[in-house]
């Protein structure tokens, strides 16, 4: 749904109802996105700023707004599918995504911002926009009923629960953070400080609406730039061994190395050793109550993804305990540290497992749970199409196709 294709034998719209554009608005053939604006306009959260509503009649508009987008996106496709009859069509939902992210704590009674009367006020907004889609998949089926049809979400929904707003601080109890005292520098300098919360307190000073009307009135580009290079000022990283930089859910932390970094303080000779006693320290936080350990996982990112470009990524990505709104944790070496629930207007969060479903001709019959099927991964998707359609797989495609659901 983010990438234009270019000698396409077909049409395509891409970046109607993205969370964020990572491209324009654009279609093939190229007048065909100005028509559909004009009849149908942007898609109603086009260019909104995510913003933590706080009172019901605000949940209830981006619910209808949502219930909307799901229909008029059916209406796009449709109208698209009964110009001519096409080999392959892929539909992207951005509707489940918003829904997911933004309404989870409505109807979880564990979530700490569930609040009855809120959810009696705004029904079950997740489950109602599901229902939408799963509506118009339907009426995109009644239009080519011998069609083979897949339906597929790349990731999950659940809880926000992090503890990425922990990592800061435990790296200045390890040592590897500077010894400043990041929230002195907003009042002596008027600079966010550079953290990876600056954002949240921009927010709370500027307010989520006026930041939404300053945006919309500043190229996309320039804001990303200038907005990045003003969060960033004030920082304390070139004085760290360490330090955090911002993430969705995981925690992530760069090693300031040595060539690397503009003011690089680590030698190459000591970066593995030190990644790997940061990880230690960090798998050996828990609970101080019950003892369960809240990181899960530390990834190498350079040795899981090498690459020319794996240089971008975060040194070390913390994954922590699936379903634990974490609020405390403690270690040997950190002692307790405390603090509130993760600072994130997004209450819902990507989960690993998503799931796929399969019907129709050259799909095979499976009763139930009668039988396993192997686990099947985002990038095992395409070669499976490719193989469905009698196509070569490429050799560079790092999935293999689903062989279980296939039929002989």
């Amino acid at each position: 749904p983010e990438t234009r294709t270019y000698g396409i034998n077909g049409v395509e719209v891409v970046g109607w109802g993205l969370e964020y554009k990572t491209w324009k608005v654009d279609s093939t053939p190229k007048g065909l996105i100005q028509d559909i604006l004009k009849r149908y306009g942007n898609h109603p959260l086009d260019g909104w700023y995510q913003t933590k509503e706080s009172t019901a009649a605000a949940w209830l508009d981006i619910k209808e707004k949502l219930l909307g987008a799901a229909k008029t996106r059916v209406d796009i496709v449709k109208e698209i599918m009964a110009k001519e009859q096409f080999d392959f069509s892929l539909i992207a939902y951005g509707e489940t995504h918003f829904a997911g992210h933004l309404f989870w704590h409505i109807n979880d009674p564990q979530h700490p911002e569930y609040d009855p009367e809120l959810e009696k006020a705004v029904g079950q907004p997740i489950l109602e926009i599901y229902k939408a889609c799963d509506k118009g998949i339907q009426e995109i089926i009644d239009m080519d009923p011998e069609a083979t049809v897949l339906v597929f979400s790349n990731t999950g929904m659940g809880p926000n629960y992090s503890g990425r707003h922990f990592v800061g601080e435990v790296l200045g109890r390890l040592g590897y953070r500077a010894e400043k005292v990041e929230r002195e520098a907003p009042k002596t300098s008027g600079l966010p400080a550079g953290d990876v919360f600056a954002v949240e307190r921009i927010e709370k000073i500027v307010g989520q609406r006026n930041i939404e009307k300053i945006k919309s009135l500043i190229p996309e580009k320039i804001w990303d730039t200038v907005t990045r290079k003003f969060l960033n000022m004030g920082s304390d990283w070139k004085d760290c061994m360490a330090f955090d930089i911002p993430s969705d859910n995981t925690g992530t932390i760069r090693i300031n190395l040595k060539g690397r970094e503009p003011k690089g303080k680590v030698d190459p000779a000591d970066y593995d050793e030190l990644c790997e006693k940061i990880a230690e320290q960090f798998r050996a936080l828990t609970h101080p109550e019950t003892g369960e350990k809240l990181v899960s996982e530390v990834v190498r990112s350079h040795l899981k993804y090498p690459g020319d470009h794996s240089i971008d990524l975060p040194d070390l990505v913390i994954k922590w305990t699936p379903g634990k709104d974490i609020t405390v944790m403690t270690s040997p070496e950190t002692g307790e540290i405390r603090r509130d629930h993760l600072p994130d207007a997004r209450t819902g969060a990507h989960q690993d497992v998503g799931f796929f479903l399969a019907v129709g001709e050259g799909i095979r019959h499976i009763d139930g749970q009668s039988e396993n099927l192997e686990q099947a991964y985002n990038w095992d998707v395409a070669p499976t199409i490719l193989q469905y359609f009698g196509l070569p797989v490429p050799a560079d495609m790092d999935g293999k196709p689903m062989q279980d659901i296939l039929d002989e």
